[in-house]
């Protein structure tokens, strides 16, 4: 958690991307601009909820007797992000692209104006919940990586 002012903020994203519907692929960039004191930021990385057939999303599948995810092929039907470059302040950050969760420092620039870059490329899964392709149709919903909120004390996860 940063220091200083915590209010809660309202980030404005702007979003490119294009899509190969053969490859399954989305490669954009989103450029965040935020006003804060914090000295990081939490994201939620949702599409690799999709990436292994033991993320706690899948997991919570075969709780509720929901077995899809362990009939997917490892290779061709699961997904998640291959790529995510982070600038932040003009600053690369390495972070690992396979993570849910992405905690992103804000280096000090003298101002509480910050900009953040994320590069990516999303490797879709098979549909299931919202995101996805299938036979006829591919359904993008939370498919490039969003703020966590910030209730003024806490990020949520």
């Amino acid at each position: 958690m940063g220091t200083g002012n915590t209010q809660p903020f309202q980030p404005k994203y702007t979003v490119t991307a294009s899509m190969d519907t053969t490859m399954k692929k989305v490669t954009g960039k989103c450029i965040i601009h935020l006003q804060t004191q914090l000295s990081e930021v939490t994201f939620h990385a949702w599409a690799n909820a999709f990436r292994a057939k033991t993320t706690p999303f899948a997991e919570s599948f075969l709780k509720h007797k929901n077995n899809i995810f362990y009939f997917y092929d490892n290779k061709t039907e699961l997904g998640g992000y291959e790529v995510l470059k982070v600038k932040s302040n003009e600053q690369v950050i390495t972070v690992d692209p396979s993570q849910e969760i992405i905690k992103i420092p804000l280096p000090a620039n003298g101002k509480d104006e910050h900009i953040i870059e994320i590069e990516f490329t999303l490797l879709l899964p098979k549909y299931t919940e919202g995101l996805g392709w299938n036979k006829n149709y591919i359904r993008l919903s939370s498919w490039y990586p969003t703020m966590t909120y910030n209730d003024g004390n806490n990020w949520h996860e």
